[in-house]
């Protein structure tokens, strides 16, 4: 779309003069095409500055945030949550959801020569779940005692360990070195491997948003 319209000097002229004549919304359509293409700060300046006008004319007070939110967001004086993690009460009452929630998180790169069936036991419980890998794709198994194909590797853990895994707040490395998931059937190396072929979704780390939302969370009482 940049480049149909004459490159990305044409397009931010264009962006100017929507904004001069008021035409707000078609300013921000061509601001956001800018910014898709070259994702410069003065490009997202000129996103915001549109995106502003469209708050300060907005009767709804929730559209009215949104607008004005993005602003804050593409000029870096606010962080959003994008990921917004999983209470860790909701993972431990609903597991099976959670399990079957991150199959999604496969690597189809990583993966796409993977044919293993990852098996899953919580606290006492007797029944184990399953993740069936295959080649890029994964198939949640509710009752792998029921299932035609045996688990490759079972691992077992409390349901609040499962929160952490999720959760992305701790690394399936570290926690069977340190004794926290324990490996009922099959090899360590080979529940390594297969734990690496999910990608994490939420960097604790490198996102600013969870960064300041992790410290509210450590600040706010139980």
């Amino acid at each position: 779309m940049v480049q149909a319209m004459g490159g990305p000097d044409r397009v931010a002229d264009k962006v100017k003069v929507a904004y001069k004549e008021g035409d707000y919304l078609w300013s921000c359509q061509l601001a956001d095409y800018l910014q898709t293409a070259q994702d410069t700060q003065a490009h997202r300046q000129l996103k915001a500055d549109c995106l502003r006008a469209m708050g300060y004319r907005a009767l709804s007070t929730n559209s009215r945030s949104w607008y004005l939110s993005q602003a804050l967001a593409l000029e870096g004086k606010a962080h959003i949550v994008t990921t917004f993690p999983a209470p860790s009460t909701s993972v431990e009452t609903n597991i099976a959801d959670y399990v079957n929630y991150y199959r999604i998180r496969i690597s189809p790169e990583r993966a796409n020569s993977t044919d293993a069936v990852l098996g899953f036991r919580f606290g006492d419980k007797e029944e184990t779940l399953g993740l069936h890998i295959r080649k890029g794709v994964v198939q949640f198994v509710p009752d792998l005692g029921a299932y035609p194909r045996p688990a490759d590797v079972t691992v077992s853990m409390d349901t609040a360990v499962w929160a952490e895994v999720f959760n992305n707040t701790a690394d399936p490395s570290v926690l069977l070195d340190e004794g926290r998931i324990v490996v009922e059937k099959g090899e360590a190396a080979k529940a390594r491997i297969l734990f690496s072929l999910f990608d994490p979704i939420y960097n604790w780390e490198s996102d600013e948003a969870l960064k300041q939302l992790a410290g509210r969370l450590e600040a706010t009482p139980n």
